[in-house]
């Protein structure tokens, strides 16, 4: 088999992880908010949403060593049993707090495996092959938003959350072996990922965990809340490669652009399968049904847009105009909140077709120009993993928090959301220069 064939295997095998790995986020997504309601644990979403992210950040650290060291088929084969055994606890957990114990542990485990996705992207693949293989990414999105909402509402509905979240277990060990198996004898143990600061890691984990602790709705929380962010301040600046955070140009503002989209889309995904429930009264139909169409939105606009990638005069309209669509669709998605069901299924639709004119041509721009100084194709690979866990972590944590306490106000956290994600219209233009590589002319 040539290098290119192999090149392809290696592709398609991500690609597969890729619709389990988005089916896992919609099985989470559904199911919190049924779990919660039969293990009593409506003022824990804090908790349980801080618990993940600070074990993730925890670990992360050590996913660059580990597969530097041991490379990352290794990294897989050991880890893959420990966060197995994790899910299949988290399952049978008699208490709203053993999950989040259980939930925890597994973090645990994916973190320490958080760089090997985006490694083999960014140093295994080249050229077509990485851009097919993310626009294939925005299929299988597709697939995962019409197999993982309705795989976890019908099992929830016709058995318990409990089957939802261990039935696909098997197919995810079974995707992760035939990676595991691809990558023994092509790796370089030296290549594939950048060292991350441990104590900026550790401020990092301490700071989210913090955010969740105590819900930020009255003066302790908010106290806490204040500290935390400025926590999650002095630890980024300490994990994230010097040219994002310099205002370089190319690749590092592309990955600052990724921040503020980020920190928008995954702090409303945190919260919107609770609004919907515990606010709007969803059943596991209805709320299975919500996720699908808002992620088939996001998925079908990736494909055309993943399949002829932005050029640059494209990218400078596509860009503003993707991030207004999802402030609006996050403004509409406030208003249903506050009562008008209606809006929650178009704003939740327009906030995913945002994300589908704004993702994927971004994450070309990262990779393209990622051969800059000081950013090179590792380092731009561990910027993505940072970025995107740490803006999901920080919104996500803060914004699930405050519902645990007030859920009345989803439509205030809803509306900071959108107005968190306009500040990324100041990076659309310094990512398009110096980016020639990262997108077609």
């Amino acid at each position: 088999m040539t290098a290119r064939d192999r090149s392809w295997l290696l592709g398609g095998a991500m690609v597969v992880l890729e619709l389990l790995a988005g089916m896992q986020t919609y099985v989470t997504s559904t199911v919190t908010p049924l779990l919660a309601a039969e293990l009593g644990g409506h003022n824990l979403y804090g908790r349980a949403m801080a618990a993940v992210q600070a074990a993730l950040f925890l670990t992360l650290p050590l996913s660059p060593w580990l597969i530097r060291r041991w490379g990352g088929s290794r990294v897989l084969a050991w880890l893959t049993p420990a966060s197995v055994v994790a899910a299949v606890v988290a399952a049978c957990a008699p208490t709203m707090e053993s999950y989040i114990a259980a939930r925890f542990t597994g973090a645990l485990s994916s973190g320490a495996m958080a760089g090997v996705g985006m490694g083999i992207i960014a140093v295994q693949l080249r050229g077509r092959v990485r851009q097919l293989v993310l626009a294939a990414n925005s299929v299988m999105w597709v697939l995962s938003s019409l197999v993982g909402p309705a795989y976890a509402a019908w099992l929830s509905a016709a058995l318990s959350w409990r089957w939802a979240l261990v039935a696909y277990l098997p197919a995810l060990v079974a995707a992760r072996w035939v990676i595991v198996s691809e990558l023994r004898g092509r790796e370089d143990s030296d290549k594939g990922s950048t060292p991350i600061p441990l104590a900026g890691a550790l401020v990092l984990a301490v700071s989210i965990g913090l955010l969740g602790l105590r819900p930020a709705v009255d003066v302790v929380g908010a106290s806490l809340a204040l500290v935390a962010l400025v926590g999650v301040v002095i630890g980024a600046r300490r994990v994230l490669p010097s040219p994002v955070l310099d205002g370089s140009q190319g690749a590092p503002a592309a990955v600052r652009l990724l921040f503020w989209i980020s920190l928008a889309h995954f702090g409303a995904d945190g919260i919107i399968a609770i609004v919907a429930h515990d606010l709007l009264g969803f059943d596991a139909v209805r709320l299975g049904l919500l996720l699908t169409v808002g992620g088939l939105a996001w998925a079908v606009l990736g494909i055309v847009t993943g399949a002829w990638p932005a050029g640059r005069r494209r990218a400078g309209w596509q860009l503003p105009v993707g991030l207004v669509v999802i402030a609006s669709g996050l403004g509409m998605t406030a208003f249903a909140a506050m009562g008008a069901v209606a809006w929650l299924w178009a704003g939740w639709v327009v906030v995913n077709l945002g994300m589908g004119l704004v993702y994927l041509d971004t994450l070309n721009l990262v990779f393209g120009a990622a051969s800059q100084p000081g950013m090179g194709a590792a380092e731009a690979g561990m910027a993505v993993v940072v970025v995107e866990s740490l803006a999901g972590a920080v919104a996500g944590t803060l914004a699930t928090s405050v519902i645990s306490g007030r859920p009345e106000q989803a439509w205030l956290l809803l509306i900071g959301l959108a107005v968190g994600v306009l500040p990324g219209l100041r990076q659309v233009r310094p990512a398009l220069r110096s980016s020639s590589a990262s997108i077609t002319a």
